[in-house]
């Protein structure tokens, strides 16, 4: 096969164009992938923000649900060491009535209350 200088430099030429051609397509793609690296980089960012700003509002809604509980409990409490007071006072009351108290019922009682608010 005997090839001339012409037709050598126009294959030469043609592969340095069909080159060319290649390297700007590459570029394309480069350019392509770095603009979509870019925005998943972005959009991981904003992710993991929204995942944090969803940890505060659990973190958050789980404080406010402990205080309130706790506020619940505490209420309970309250209201169950008062009513416990007012089972004893009567029952003291029910036992000095029986033991045949000169007091009457009434004024124990009453006592009992007074001295109940006072605490």
């Amino acid at each position: 096969m005997h090839h001339t200088y012409d037709t050598l430099n126009k294959a030469l030429e043609q592969l340095k164009t069909a080159l060319a051609q290649k390297e700007a397509e590459n570029d394309a793609l480069r350019a392509k992938v770095y603009e979509w690296k870019k925005r998943a980089l972005a959009q991981e960012a904003l992710n993991q923000q929204q995942i944090e700003s969803h940890r505060e509002r659990e973190l958050q809604l789980i404080a406010d649900h402990q205080a309130h509980i706790d506020a619940l409990t505490s209420a309970h409490v309250d209201k169950m060491n008062s009513l416990s007071d007012n089972i004893i006072c009567l029952q003291n009351a029910y036992e000095a009535q029986i033991a045949g108290a000169n007091e009457p019922l009434v004024i124990l009682v009453a006592q009992a209350e007074s001295k109940k608010i006072k605490a």
